[in-house]
């Protein structure tokens, strides 16, 4: 085998390898039992965060893509930075096959520190589990920053950048047009 064949054929492997790795780690999310499966299509929080006594919102979208009407809790799991964790029961809701529902609920910042959220979708009598979302992390700020937040970015510069332009072109307009100091060139 010739060293370019030999090379090919490990990019080949490894390529094969990166496509398939993450679905193998992967866990089945969104589960059937029998004819049920309810799925969650999306969960966000309107801020990653908070300033102590703040409060935020967690949208959770929930699909019916099984073949039954289903009934199924919601559930938010939250853990703060102390190990304090509680579970909160956001809804109930009823299902036809292929629709979908948005539930909300508002979550308030009362300890400083990394929070942790998790929704959990599971069948009305808890029994079995449906679905489970990503853990979406929320800080609590003790005091909101006092100074001006982050590092520059594309528009700052692209306004300095503007500002530069405007100064150089009065600066060559008021040398082309601004008073004359030779006495040859005055009118």
């Amino acid at each position: 085998m010739t060293r370019r064949l030999w090379v090919m054929v490990c990019l080949c492997c490894l390529v094969g390898l990166a496509a398939v790795a993450p679905a193998v780690g992967a866990t089945e999310r969104c589960r059937a039992v029998g004819g049920q499966k309810v799925c969650l299509t999306d969960v966000t929080v309107t801020t990653d965060e908070l300033v102590v006594n703040q409060t935020a919102t967690v949208k959770v979208t929930l699909e019916n893509r099984g073949e039954q009407v289903t009934t199924s809790r919601v559930t938010m799991n939250t853990a703060g930075p102390n190990n304090t964790t509680r579970i909160v029961p956001i809804g109930r809701p009823q299902l036809q096959p292929g629709e979908s529902t948005t539930i909300t609920q508002p979550v308030s910042g009362e300890t400083p520190g990394t929070h942790g959220v998790q929704v959990l979708v599971v069948s009305s009598d808890g029994t079995h589990r449906f679905d489970i979302s990503e853990i979406k992390y929320v800080e609590v700020l003790a005091e909101p920053p006092t100074e001006l937040g982050g590092r520059i970015d594309r528009t700052e510069l692209s306004l300095g950048v503007l500002l530069l332009a405007l100064v150089g072109a009065g600066a060559t307009g008021y040398r082309y047009f601004g008073p004359k100091t030779d006495p040859d060139e005055t009118e």
